[in-house]
């Protein structure tokens, strides 16, 4: 049972049960205004002329929303730097690219002067060439996997979350 002026707890579980799918733009319209004015006539009602059983509404709504929120930028945080590691895995391979041209180019002057000195300059600098691109590709791969247990650490603490909060709510609705 809700209290006066409030939004009727039924009506917000039976909206949180039908998935958005099965809403008209109407209905959700409709949802989305009652909810503003359930928020605001909960944030400026007092605490002790409230029900218990409206306190633990609005409790409950205030860590969903708290733990959405924080889940929101969890996310995008490990966006942002999966974002950043794939850049800085970007410049390196342009930076290992750059370096074998300049390597190649070297070794090319050095054949013009004596075809034995060329041979054994570009054999030297080839082999650089592909330590530092292979050095390079390791480290990209390197990043790469960072990102993604970043991002797969991010995705449990927010399942592990929505699951407390889940049990939350249906040990608070048993009650």
């Amino acid at each position: 049972m809700s209290d006066n002026a409030r939004k009727p707890l039924t009506d917000q579980a039976q909206e949180k049960i039908t998935p958005d799918s099965q809403k008209s733009y109407a209905d959700k319209a409709k949802e989305g205004t009652t909810n503003t004015a359930d928020s605001v006539a909960g944030a400026v009602q007092p605490g002790d002329s409230k029900s218990t059983t409206q306190k633990l509404s609005d409790e409950t709504s205030s860590k969903t929303s708290s733990a959405q929120d924080s889940l929101s930028g969890a996310t995008k945080n490990v966006q942002e730097t999966a974002s950043n590691i794939g850049q800085s895995a970007q410049d390196n391979a342009g930076a290992a690219q750059e370096s074998s041209k300049d390597y190649l180019n070297q070794a090319q002057d050095a054949a013009s002067n004596t075809a034995q000195s060329a041979q054994e300059t570009a054999s030297q600098y080839g082999q650089k060439a592909s330590e530092t691109a292979g050095s390079a590709q390791e480290t990209g791969k390197g990043y790469v996997a960072q990102a993604q247990e970043m991002t797969a650490n991010a995705l449990n603490t927010a399942s592990k979350a929505a699951a407390d909060l889940a049990s939350s709510i249906s040990g608070e609705q048993k009650k």
